[in-house]
């Protein structure tokens, strides 16, 4: 079964997205029209860039969320796709800390770690990327289920293959 959450993002986090995207787009119009003397199609594709650059992070916390596969979980962050194996799941936990060390996808202070053995990576790199920040809606509903899926995975690998 397959469960969605969305990802929550901070008040301060979406103005400053917002104030990103808007000065993306406003540069975008500066481009235009400071190489008005170039000739061809370069600066309309340089604004349409950051004009676009510009919706993107602003759209950037409600097109973002996760999903509780059967197998792994995945998470989206346009244009990024992450599948983790819950096999390589080592922890998950909630985290109100602003300050982070690993990949930090959340948009809340209020955000769940995931630490994962990363494959074909050395310990002390692993240490460090094998961390994972996100922000679902519910943090503590999400922990609850995926520790179940957890748990159930791991008693799944215990089983005798023949049964």
């Amino acid at each position: 079964m397959t469960i969605r959450y969305r990802a929550q993002a901070d008040q301060w986090v979406t103005w400053m997205l917002a104030a990103a995207g808007a000065t993306s787009a406003a540069m975008g119009g500066l481009v235009l029209t400071a190489m008005w003397f170039v000739p061809g199609i370069v600066p309309y594709l340089a604004t349409a860039l950051l004009v676009l650059l510009g919706f993107w992070m602003v759209l950037l916390p409600h097109a973002t969320y996760y999903e509780l596969r059967d197998d792994v979980l995945l998470i989206v962050f346009p244009p990024f796709r992450v599948r983790l194996r819950y096999d390589r799941i080592v922890s998950v936990r909630r985290s109100p800390s602003v300050f982070r060390l690993g990949v930090n996808l959340a948009f809340s202070s209020d955000a769940v770690e995931v630490v994962y053995r990363p494959a074909l990576l050395p310990s002390f790199v692993a240490a460090i990327f094998g961390t994972v920040w996100i922000s679902p809606t519910s943090p503590d509903e999400f922990c609850r289920e995926i520790e179940y899926r957890l748990n159930r995975s791991r008693l799944a690998e215990r089983q005798p293959q023949g049964t």
